[in-house]
Formats: C-alpha cells, sequence, structure tokens
C-alpha cells in the first residue's frame, strides 16, 4: 500500500474518532491530513514527488503553481468521465481544506481551535475526507482495470 493512502486511511479513523470524543478542532485537523495524503497518494501513482506542504494541489508555500496539473497530464482519463468527473473536483477540495489545518491547529486571532470548530464542521470535515477518499479509490481501481491509462514524461 502506499504510504500516503496508509496515512491517509489512518487519518481517517482518526478523524471519526475525534468527532465521537467531541474534540472537534482535531477530527478537522485529521480530516485534513486525510484528504492531504488522498491527494498526495496520487503522486507516486503516475511517477512524480507529492509536495511536501499541507497543500496537495499547488505543493508550494507562497508561490502560485499547480502541482497537482502535473498529475492530471499523466493521466488519459478519456475513457473513465465519471472519473475523470470526480477526479476533478480534488484540485478545490484540496485547496479548502488545506486551510483548514491552520485554523484546527493554531486557531484564529488568539481563538483556540477547540472553540472555532464545532460537531456540525467535524462531520463536514470527516464526510469531505470520506469523498476524497472514495475518488482516489475509485481513480486508482480504474487505473488497476486499464479505463485510465498512465502517459509517461508528459508532467
Amino acid at each position: 500500500m502506499n504510504a500516503h493512502l496508509f496515512e491517509a486511511q489512518g487519518a481517517l479513523t482518526l478523524a471519526s474518532d475525534m468527532v465521537r470524543g467531541a474534540k472537534y478542532a482535531e477530527a478537522v485537523q485529521a480530516a485534513q491530513r486525510s484528504i492531504e495524503h488522498n491527494i498526495k497518494a496520487l503522486y507516486p501513482l503516475v511517477g512524480l514527488d507529492a509536495p511536501h506542504t499541507h497543500d496537495a494541489v499547488t505543493g508550494s508555500r507562497g508561490q502560485e503553481r499547480d502541482a497537482f496539473g502535473g498529475v492530471l497530464k499523466r493521466l488519459d482519463l478519456s475513457n473513465d468521465l465519471y472519473v475523470k468527473n470526480g477526479i476533478m473536483r480534488l484540485p478545490w477540495l484540496g485547496k479548502m481544506w488545506a486551510s483548514a489545518h491552520e485554523f484546527s491547529s493554531y486557531g484564529y486571532g488568539g481563538v483556540a481551535p477547540s472553540v472555532m470548530f464545532d460537531i456540525e464542521d467535524a462531520q463536514i470535515a470527516v464526510d469531505y475526507a470520506k469523498k476524497v477518499k472514495d475518488g482516489v479509490s475509485a481513480l486508482i481501481e480504474s487505473v488497476i482495470q486499464g479505463r485510465i491509462r498512465i502517459l509517461s514524461g508528459q508532467a
């Protein structure tokens, strides 16, 4: 199993546990980590190094860059439009939830993370983490079944 997928699954399990334990900021943080690592799992699948930031889409701090575009350029998605539509959501979801890392870890404006998040926020984060996991799993399954081909040297 890809190390990022292993990390993503562990983080998703932890996020669900944190919701049940009423630790909502920790649940959001773990769900964000699951989303991050699920997206990062696609980089080695196509022969690229995953970014070393919480933003698995742009992959750089302080620079506008599209690291995830390199992943998309190495995938022939033409034979599986269902998976293609799901994968095209990942840049938006990855960027949106990357911002949750800072707030769920450090709070904002002197307000602790534990005060900022409630059960609804935590459950939404877990639900999105599950959607990302399902989308990444569908892509990997389509690659295994040959519906999606990995193109070499296109990034």
